[in-house]
């Protein structure tokens, strides 16, 4: 696995941090779709508390962190060990 990228977002209190993750995977999706092909693969799976990973194909997944008044987003690649950037 590659971390290409992560983006961490101080959440106030008023927002929705479920929603506001919902929104930013979309939108993830939809960008890498039409940039570079991926697409969101069938299921959810979670990597702990607060975490969840949303895979991506091909070999792919963007990983949705929550804390107490922050969201972190980190965009993974996995390419058989060559480092790969997306973007």
């Amino acid at each position: 696995m590659v971390q290409v990228t992560r983006l961490t977002l101080t959440v106030p209190e008023t927002v929705d941090p479920d929603e506001l993750a919902s929104e930013i995977v979309t939108a993830l999706v939809d960008r890498l779709r039409d940039d570079r092909g991926y697409e969101l693969a069938t299921g959810t799976g979670t990597g702990g508390t607060g975490t969840r990973e949303y895979p991506l194909h091909p070999a792919g997944s963007i990983v949705v962190g929550s804390e107490p008044g922050t969201l972190t987003v980190t965009l993974e690649q996995r390419h058989e060990g060559i480092r790969v950037g997306i973007g």
